[in-house]
């Protein structure tokens, strides 16, 4: 099934929150599983940080590029390295998804070392439209039906939905 980058961002911000991400690393998350998807990357390591939530990749990797990015060299480049406790593919796409152009990208055996230049915007264009299969689309659904707020009396009375006077 394809999707519009937007579209699936939307969906997978909703389903990290679902998971358990707090809601800046979810939206950094959306982003860079856009980017995944539209490079041809796989479901998998997806799921599998999603699964990790509320801890993993989704909110450690975010905390070493903070500390990275704010770390800035004379000539503009922010560097650094990252444990390899994700798979490299979605390491990748999280660092590509930084809005600094990313200029170095070097797996190796103690970690990956990543470098922006601080003084560039990301490059590359946003993703256009993403093709992920039906068990995936039905596994972030069921993650960011989460979000919803339980229908009950008690949740109508707490303030949930349009309210009993609500009729047009």
């Amino acid at each position: 099934m394809s999707w519009s980058a937007n579209e699936l961002s939307g969906l997978v911000a909703k389903a990290a929150r679902g998971a358990g991400a707090p809601p800046e690393q979810a939206a950094r998350f959306a982003h860079a599983a856009a980017v995944h998807l539209s490079q041809g990357r796989e479901e998998r390591a997806l799921k599998s940080a999603l699964d990790a939530l509320p801890a993993g990749p989704v909110v450690e990797l975010y905390q070493y590029f903070t500390g990275i990015l704010c770390q800035v060299d004379q000539n503009g480049q922010a560097a650094g390295q990252v444990p390899a406790t994700a798979p490299e593919p979605l390491i990748r796409s999280m660092a590509e998804a930084q809005p600094f152009a990313l200029v170095a990208f070097a797996v190796g055996s103690d970690g990956v070392w990543i470098t922006w230049d601080m003084s560039r915007p990301n490059p590359a264009p946003p993703p256009g439209r993403c093709a992920i299969s039906d068990d995936f689309a039905g596994y972030l659904t069921r993650l960011a039906a989460r979000t919803f707020v339980p229908e009950s009396d008690a949740s109508r009375r707490a303030g949930a939905g349009a309210g009993l006077l609500d009729n047009d």
